[in-house]
């Protein structure tokens, strides 16, 4: 019976221990089944390409995958560079082209290449494993930049910005419409930085004035002549709008929204100076205030015909609730700069903006925005708050 007994035992004990070897290599297979999901997981992920890049997080691309191309960034560019590097990773196992000639690559695939570039638009095949890639690199060696460069309509009365950035020493024309505009050289500019060796020119072309209908004025032609060479580029077709019906009242304005003011419709304030220090337009005062900002060039707006004068000055009031001076007073250098240009002319029923860039400067955070039309705007630094805003106190007290 005691034998028996124990035989029990036994055997009990070898049937726990077969359950937590089979249990434990349950977990194991588990684990393993999670490790192999796991890693197909970022293999599949890995396999993912754009044209020309690697959209996998991987910091070392496999050149397993074909062909990846890390420079140039863009499969259109513009350089003043007479040369151009292309550089990127392959499957060494297949053939490599550039503009049908192989390309010699490193025992892992990886390759860097040099071309020199002819002036004007350079086109660039690359070719691998069926795959084929082609490039438009733009080598300009007289200009840099131009502006406008694309098509663009303006107000009738509206004063056109054009700028050019050619290299120095050179020679530069540029005409629209059968007229030459006067360029000036005009240093650097925010957004508009020539590169080394470059310089910065600047003009103006005031558009027609009360036209009846939209005219095409043709297009900006900037001919550029350097060390011999001589480049000329030309810009989209110009467009100056019909002038508007001028109206005392417009019922489309609402000024119980914002600081809105009807002035009417019809008559345009343009900021034509660097930029427009602003005041409220429900005073008579010319006080500054954090709270109103400035206004740069290019800013349009419905606006009052008759300029305000108040202590010897003459304002203009836009329907943006703002006041601008007429004109300013340089300090110290004397002499005045006027700031605003007014003529007749109809605004666009909407605005659009998009983001264009933001870049890092030294302590300087750079935003830049598209827009159809360089309308007023607004911008406020809250939640800073001031002691006593009313009575022109504008100690802070507690930062943004």
């Amino acid at each position: 019976m005691e034998q028996s007994r124990k035989s029990m035992q036994k055997q009990r004990k070898r049937r726990a221990n077969r359950h937590k070897t089979l249990v434990g290599l349950i977990y194991v297979l588990v684990a393993v089944l999670v490790i192999v999901v796991c890693a197909a997981l970022v293999m599949q992920a890995g396999k993912s390409k754009v044209p020309g890049g690697d959209s996998g997080s991987s910091t070392k691309p496999d050149s397993a995958r074909g062909l990846v191309i890390t420079a140039p960034a863009q499969l259109s560019t513009v350089t003043t560079e007479n040369t151009v590097v292309f550089e990127g990773t392959s499957d060494p196992n297949a053939a490599l082209t550039m503009n049908g000639s192989a390309v010699e690559r490193a025992a892992d695939g990886s390759f860097r290449r040099e071309l020199s570039l002819n002036r004007g638009i350079n086109s660039i095949v690359l070719s691998h494993k069926g795959e084929t890639v082609t490039y438009q690199v733009e080598y300009r060696y007289a200009v840099q930049s131009f502006y406008p460069a694309a098509d663009a309509s303006y107000h009738c009365g509206a004063t056109m910005n054009v700028s050019a950035a050619v290299r120095e020493g050179s020679t530069l024309q540029v005409t629209l419409g059968g007229t030459q505009i006067t360029m000036k050289e005009a240093g650097t500019q925010l957004g508009s930085e020539p590169a080394e060796g470059f310089v910065l020119y600047t003009g103006t072309y005031k558009m027609p004035t009360d036209l009846t209908d939209d005219r095409t004025i043709g297009t900006v032609t900037y001919t550029v002549t350097c060390d011999g060479v001589t480049e000329t580029y030309t810009s989209g077709t110009i467009t100056c709008q019909k002038a508007g019906e001028v109206k005392t009242s417009d019922p489309s304005v609402t000024p119980d929204y914002g600081d809105y003011i009807d002035v009417g419709s019809g008559y345009i304030v343009e900021i034509i100076a660097d930029y427009a220090e602003t005041f409220d337009g429900a005073t008579t005062d010319d006080y500054s205030s954090p709270s109103r900002n400035y206004l740069p060039a290019g800013t349009v707006d419905y606006g009052s015909q008759d300029p305000l004068n108040y202590n010897k000055l003459s304002y203009m009031l836009m329907r943006c609730g703002r006041r601008v001076y007429v004109q300013r007073s340089n300090y110290p250098a004397g002499g005045k700069t006027k700031v605003v240009d007014c003529y007749r002319g109809t605004l666009p029923d909407h605005n659009e903006v998009g983001f264009a860039s933001l870049t890092v400067s030294g302590h300087h955070t750079i935003l830049t925005l598209d827009t159809l039309w360089k309308a007023p705007f607004d911008f406020d630094l809250e939640p800073q708050n001031y002691v006593d805003p009313d009575n022109r106190n504008y100690q802070v007290t507690s930062l943004t």
